[in-house]
């Protein structure tokens, strides 16, 4: 049973699954203020599977607020590929940006970013020396988390997240909207990582003919109809081996309400479940300040610093 429904639920169940293949890179990282990882379970009782699909690091910002860097794990080719976020000090992201890493590059070979301060999204990016042309604004109406269409290499907890927090989670129901962004330079990151999962699983009398833009194209934006999310009961939730409280929420197609999105008070996805075969769950986490309150504070040493994802 799925925590969305139409349109929305079909898309997010297909990038949930695809999901499935995600690589970290060193970095010092200062003003670190929490990090840890999504794993994605899925499988059967009998052939469970569970892997890790990102990992990510929060940062402080002086200005107020907090940048997200997360790492999409297992990219083909040796590529990497970092999901980051603007976010206010309630984690409503004002900007998302996607950067898309070769092999032993140290720059990004492409950049697709959207920006979400003013109410409308404005959408721009690069390829190589290419520069999109900036996307006329979009105005979007309440909460929605974002796609770029043909990209699954995302952090979809985090995009969800984000899409909770517009809609504040105090609210018994929340009402919430695929915003979906083709074109540009999103869909030429999508390609690249596309292209070379398909060239690594074909065979020597295979032919690959691609199709594909070479230099970025115009934006393109579309809203699918709203989907609701209804509050199900205030629970508590084992993470790191302490209860911590959670508010739940779930479709209100799910008669069984097992499925769904578990919160924190604080704005942390803790975990999502679309049916019992797709599982995202927050694993791993520390915090070096105190933002869910049940944890404790922990130092932040050395090594944890120098192993943050690596972002330019």
């Amino acid at each position: 049973m799925s925590i969305v429904a139409g349109a929305v639920l079909k898309t997010f169940i297909v990038v949930i699954f695809l999901t499935f293949t995600f690589c970290i890179t060193p970095l010092i990282a200062q003003d670190k203020v929490a990090e840890g990882q999504y794993e994605i379970r899925g499988g059967t009782p009998s052939a469970p599977i569970s892997k890790t699909a990102t990992r990510w690091v929060l940062y402080g910002k002086s200005s107020g607020g907090y940048q997200l860097k997360s790492e999409i794990q297992g990219q083909p080719a040796g590529m990497r590929v970092l999901q980051i976020e603007d976010l206010t000090d309630h984690f409503v992201p004002t900007l998302i940006e996607y950067e898309l890493y070769r092999s032993n590059e140290q720059t990004p070979s492409i950049t697709a970013s959207c920006d979400l301060s003013a109410g409308t999204v404005v959408c721009t990016g690069r390829s190589g020396h290419d520069k999109a042309i900036p996307s006329p604004p979009y105005k979007f109406s309440g909460p929605s988390w974002i796609w770029m269409e043909g990209l699954f290499s995302l952090d979809i907890p985090w995009l969800f997240d984000g899409a909770m927090n517009m809609a504040h989670t105090e609210d018994a129901k929340i009402n919430i909207a695929t915003l979906v962004v083709s074109g540009g330079t999103g869909v030429m990151i999508g390609d690249a990582v596309n292209i070379a999962t398909l060239q690594a699983i074909k065979t020597p009398a295979q032919t690959l003919t691609i199709v594909a833009p070479t230099k970025p194209i115009s934006w393109g934006f579309r809203s699918p109809k709203e989907s609701s999310l209804e509050f199900v009961a205030r629970e508590s939730q084992e993470l790191n081996g302490t209860k911590i409280a959670v508010k739940h929420y779930s479709s209100s197609a799910d008669k069984t309400k097992t499925a769904g999105v578990w919160i924190t008070d604080s704005g942390f996805i803790t975990k999502i479940i679309v049916d019992r075969n797709a599982t995202h769950a927050l694993v791993n986490y520390k915090q070096y300040k105190k933002l869910i309150p049940e944890l404790p504070i922990e130092a932040v040493s050395s090594k944890a610093a120098s192993e943050a994802p690596a972002a330019h």
